[in-house]
């Protein structure tokens, strides 16, 4: 009898422990399925917010692109005319819309004379330089992102070609405005005013 009492006692100590057995596993597929769910409730919530934040981003470094660039040139349209003071000699920056940059020539001295080429001395330059009587002092090639899209002096607009701006020794220009534009077509417009020869930046696409 004894034994019996044994063996029963055994018996539902085993199943017992089948059972509870059974319980730990299917708590632990319940565990895993709910992981499972969370994992890809957390995928979902990173692509809706890279699918929102990274065009910004890339926007935003499109922006400082243009800006850095348009800054850059500015700084050495501003070191052109100061040099042309210091110097007392003429100063020019050539935007190049085929080579897609900006490059500043000096006025050479002939002889005891300076040489005083106009805008329409362009031709009979020479390789280093395509204005009579200058050489070229500085170059800036834009980033293949941004462009040139046109040039501006009183009523005349360009889009191809050369555009100069003169700076002259005594702090005035032959005036002059440059757009460029970025591959998401905002714009910045570089103003040279022909009095003053100070540079401006101004944005075109903004509203007055």
């Amino acid at each position: 009898m004894a034994d019996r009492g044994v063996k029963e006692k055994m018996r539902t100590l085993s199943v017992g422990n089948q059972r509870e057995k059974k319980q730990s596993e299917l708590m632990g597929l319940n565990s895993r399925g709910l992981t499972l769910i969370e994992l890809i409730v957390v995928l979902i919530i990173i692509g809706m917010i890279a699918a929102l934040v990274v065009p910004r981003l890339i926007g935003s470094i499109t922006r400082l692109d243009l800006t850095t660039t348009t800054k850059n040139i500015s700084s050495d349209l501003r070191n052109a005319r100061s040099q042309a003071v210091s110097e007392q000699i003429i100063y020019y920056a050539v935007f190049d819309f085929e080579k897609n940059g900006c490059f500043i020539h000096a006025e050479k001295p002939i002889g005891d004379e300076k040489g005083y080429p106009t805008h329409e001395s362009v031709t009979g330059g020479t390789a280093d330089s395509p204005i009579s009587g200058a050489s070229l002092v500085n170059s800036y090639f834009l980033p293949e992102s941004i462009k040139i899209e046109k040039a501006l002096r009183s009523d005349k607009q360009t889009d191809s070609g050369l555009f100069i701006i003169e700076f002259y020794p005594a702090g005035n220009s032959s005036g002059g405005s440059v757009i460029l534009i970025n591959e998401k077509e905002r714009r910045l417009k570089l103003n040279v005013d022909s009095i003053t020869g100070v540079v401006k930046i101004e944005d075109p696409d903004r509203s007055p």
